[in-house]
């Protein structure tokens, strides 16, 4: 899988691959950072930092190949910019998404914000989509409670999931963690349901925790 940095902390790869590989199964992570994307983002906008990063861009998914990308944050516009160049609609895991305006997200307000994301994402069959936040009120309300509400693919619901590929063949220490996650509840969208949420403890920051490598992994498994 390939994990785009775009002015993102640091999220442990080689803890996330651990978790994930078995006998059977292992996954190999690749991480690209997009130069000067924050400070772009910051004195020009988010449009001038996508189209900056463009070339960058197409020339990791040419090298990679990847089978799924990650993406933190702000990346969900890099995944939309992607998906509208057509250059990305596969898999794609995103760890706290936040969205933002640019040429193709109306703006105006958060909601708008989102609601625009979420049409392109849907608008262009990006997907299967697994999505991860924190349990935090802002991650919640800001991220979770605003996608359901805004209505491009509905209500939550429970969607019921299958841990055992994370548990096979996994070292006594390894399972322990696992198992930690599972109480967490994945939900499916009503009218999306290859968009799988969860959410994990923490806040934005989640993510860049060790102790939720294991949380990661199965989202990437899903």
């Amino acid at each position: 899988l390939l994990a785009i940095y775009a002015d993102n902390d640091p999220v442990n790869w080689r803890l996330v691959e651990s978790f994930a590989t078995t006998s059977s199964s292992s996954i190999v992570v690749e991480e690209i950072e997009l130069d000067g994307f924050g400070e772009t983002m910051r004195t020009r906008g988010f449009q001038a930092a996508l189209n900056q990063s463009e070339a960058l861009l197409e020339q990791a998914l040419m090298q990679h190949s990847p089978d799924l990308l990650v993406v933190l944050s702000k990346g969900l516009g890099i995944v939309t910019f992607l998906a509208v160049k057509g250059l990305w609609s596969g898999p794609t895991v995103m760890l706290s998404p936040i969205p933002n305006e640019c040429d193709h997200v109306k703006g105006g307000s958060w909601e708008a914000e989102w609601k625009s994301s979420m049409e392109v994402l849907r608008s262009h069959d990006v997907g299967p989509l697994a999505i991860g936040v924190g349990s935090s009120y802002d991650e919640q309300n800001l991220i979770l409670r605003i996608m359901e509400d805004v209505g491009v693919c509905g209500d939550l619901i429970k969607a019921e999931m299958n841990y055992e590929h994370a548990m096979q063949e996994s070292s006594a220490g390894k399972r322990s963690q696992i198992e930690n996650s599972q109480h967490h509840s994945f939900l499916q969208f009503e009218d999306c349901t290859n968009w799988i949420v969860a959410s994990f403890p923490g806040d934005h920051f989640w993510k860049n925790l060790d102790e939720n490598a294991a949380n990661i992994a199965n989202l990437v498994a899903l």
